[in-house]
């Protein structure tokens, strides 16, 4: 009996000394937890410490402005907030920041840097952050700017509403005073499934493409005297003289139209303004960028002084009653209609087919100012067209007046390619390599002769040749 009581004490004792290591280490286990949570807590909270100290125990209750702004103007913003912070005279700090984005809220947490690239040139890309807070602090001036880049909204604490309110119209101004886009050639495009920013949501469905076009010489576009003097006024003049219009009360805004057969020089006069134009955006509109006319203006008008180059425009504005395809017409004509007359803008549209355009858009003043049509070279622009594209060439021609007559009609593209197979014909001919190339009256002879018999009825009607062959 005395050995089975002291084997159940021993049991006993066993038992309870179980529990106790099980609910040690419970114990322990519910320190250890309550100890990473502390720490965490402390390590994610450190931009809400920083916010305390700035604004006070209560931070939570300082007045908060907040607004959107466009997804494409991500790579601006910090342009803008180091300018701010430069002409104040203050210190920046940055944190990115996670959670429930929002100054005001409790949930406002530090996370890992993420970024966003986001192209800022023609091959050059930039690291945008995504969600950050930005602490300023200088000589009598505090304020936290969060911008958030997935919901396109930035928000201003400041110690006062007034305070907060100044210093986002002063961001906004100055997001569009330090655009990467501005004074740039660039077009705004859908995204397409092979583009390989595809699964980056931040800059939504369209993304801005910077475009580096060849510089065209003023010498190098070939029209009538009268025709260039009349783009040169309502272009570059208008451009240069656009300040003084609107001190008069005159309208900014201007509206043109180029038409003419094709090849005669529209897209290379389009081209060589994008080159004169110092410190104007251009926004190229062609092809499926057509259909984005509305993102376009929106960007221009932030952006102006601006021009926008809407090619073939007859895509789109067709008239009414031969096209079921309106809604890019309405929203060109409500675009054209609906700008601030003090916006510095100048539309451009060309067309080879301007009997096809809706009248409501081409014969209305205020959208369409001034059609200016392109003709067929004549004689003496032949003749100049021949020269300039025989570039490094030397011509001996010893019968221009038959060159002319053989090529009366030709359009500026046809030129271009009856020296290029004059060319042709002459290296053809020598066997032996010369530094010099000579274009006689035999190469255009049987250049013309090929360009024009045979299949020659389809290279003439792709290159603008109006008139039947001499």
């Amino acid at each position: 009996m005395g050995s089975l009581f002291s084997e159940l004490l021993l049991l006993g004792a066993r038992v309870d000394f179980q529990d106790f290591v099980l609910a040690a280490l419970l114990l322990l286990g519910v320190a250890i937890g309550l100890l990473a949570l502390v720490v965490s807590n402390w390590k994610n909270g450190a931009t809400r410490r920083l916010l305390r100290r700035m604004f006070g125990r209560n931070y939570r209750e300082r007045p908060v402005v907040s607004r959107s702004f466009s997804k494409l103007d991500l790579p601006n913003v910090r342009r803008a907030i180091e300018a701010y912070v430069q002409q104040h005279g203050a210190e920046l700090m940055v944190r990115s920041v996670g959670g429930r984005v929002n100054l005001a809220d409790s949930g406002l947490t530090d996370t890992g840097e993420s970024y966003v690239q986001v192209d800022i040139d023609v091959d050059e890309r930039e690291d945008c952050l995504m969600n950050a807070v930005w602490l300023v602090r200088g000589p009598g001036i505090v304020r936290a700017i969060l911008t958030a880049g997935h919901a396109s909204l930035m928000e201003v604490m400041a110690p006062t509403r007034e305070e907060a309110g100044e210093c986002l119209q002063e961001l906004r101004r100055l997001i569009r005073q330090h655009s990467v886009y501005r004074g740039r050639v660039i077009s705004i495009e859908a995204r397409s499934c092979g583009d390989d920013y595809e699964s980056v949501t931040a800059t939504g469905g369209t993304h801005v493409r910077f475009h580096r076009l060849p510089p065209v010489a003023s010498d190098a576009i070939v029209l009538p005297e009268d025709t260039m003097k009349r783009i040169k006024r309502n272009t570059v003049g208008f451009f240069q003289k656009v300040d003084r219009l609107k001190q008069h009360g005159f309208s900014a805004r201007r509206g043109l139209l180029f038409h003419g057969p094709p090849g005669t020089g529209k897209t290379r006069t389009a081209c060589w303004l994008t080159h004169s134009l110092p410190g104007v955006t251009v926004f190229l509109v062609t092809g499926e960028q057509l259909w984005n006319i509305r993102e376009s203006c929106q960007l221009a008008r932030e952006l102006a002084p601006a021009m926008l180059i809407l090619e073939d425009v007859d895509l789109i504005a067709t008239r009414r009653d031969a096209s079921f395809q309106t809604t890019a017409l309405h929203q060109l004509m409500n675009e054209m209609d609906g700008l601030d007359s003090a916006s510095e803008l100048l539309f451009l549209l060309t067309t080879n087919q301007p009997d096809q355009i809706e009248q409501a858009l081409a014969n209305r003043p205020g959208r369409i100012d001034q059609a200016i049509h392109f003709p067929l070279p004549d004689d003496q622009c032949r003749q100049r067209l021949v020269e300039l594209y025989s570039n490094q060439s030397t011509l001996q021609i010893s019968d221009w007046p038959t060159l002319l007559k053989r090529t009366s009609g030709a359009s500026p593209a046809f030129i271009k390619e009856l020296v290029r197979k004059a060319a042709m014909i002459s290296v053809e001919s020598s066997d032996e390599p010369s530094d010099a190339l000579v274009l006689n009256d035999e190469h255009f002879r049987e250049a013309c002769a090929e360009m024009t018999s045979g299949d020659g009825s389809i290279t003439r009607r792709l290159t603008g040749f109006a008139a039947p062959p001499v």
